[in-house]
């Protein structure tokens, strides 16, 4: 079975960065591309940025700690980062920084920060691609566990909860923003079964390319 394709988009203010990590990063036996088309200047809003960078459907995404050295960027990478996250928790994020002591001492995060020359250590693609593997390993067996449990003719107190928390995060793993608070679902569980099963299609199909 060959290896699914991985996108990771990297998101820096420096094009010479970005052609480094690319080549450093980018090779056939893993199917790793590397999306950086997006624009970064003063007009550049968070949320935006975010929205497109989901749009490209992307598996990981890297991200310069700066951003603004070339830039008139109003926010950092610390700002995206955390965006990002609030939109899909857990998903796989990094930093790749030259000022990787500022960024430990100043991210909310400091696990996620590297030296810009990580890309040059196969740890670190080593490293990223199996933090990928395991976000998607989750959502697949969350689905499947999801697919069994609304299928039961009878499902008991303890099969609807765990429905709830996985339906939860399946939608969270989309868009947390457009998750239904659980007080909603709890109230019209078994209504809304049907609905969840034919629904959880389109949020897989969300989540990435396999």
């Amino acid at each position: 079975m060959s290896n699914p394709k991985i996108r990771i988009a990297y998101i820096d203010d420096d094009k010479e960065n970005i052609m480094n990590a690319t080549l450093d990063l980018e090779d056939e036996e893993n199917k790793i591309t590397i999306i950086s088309n997006f624009t970064l200047n003063d007009k550049t809003i968070v949320e935006n940025l975010v929205s497109k960078i989901f749009e490209q459907k992307v598996d990981a995404v890297i991200v310069d700690y700066r951003l603004q050295e070339y830039t008139n960027c109003s926010f950092n990478g610390a700002t995206l980062v955390e965006e990002i996250l609030r939109e899909r928790p857990d998903f796989p994020v990094v930093y790749l920084t030259s000022y990787d002591v500022e960024a430990v001492e100043n991210v909310k995060r400091p696990f996620l920060v590297y030296e810009k020359d990580a890309t040059t250590n196969p740890t670190f693609k080593s490293k990223l691609l199996n933090t990928i593997f395991i976000y998607k390993n989750k959502i697949r067996e969350a689905e499947e566990e999801l697919m069994v449990l609304i299928k039961k003719e009878n499902p008991t107190e303890y099969d609807r909860e765990r429905i709830i928390e996985l339906d939860d995060f399946l939608e969270k793993s989309l868009s947390k923003k457009s998750s239904l608070p659980k007080s909603i679902k709890e109230s019209n569980i078994l209504e809304e079964l049907g609905k969840i099963s034919k629904g959880l299609d389109d949020v897989i199909k969300g989540l990435g390319n396999d």
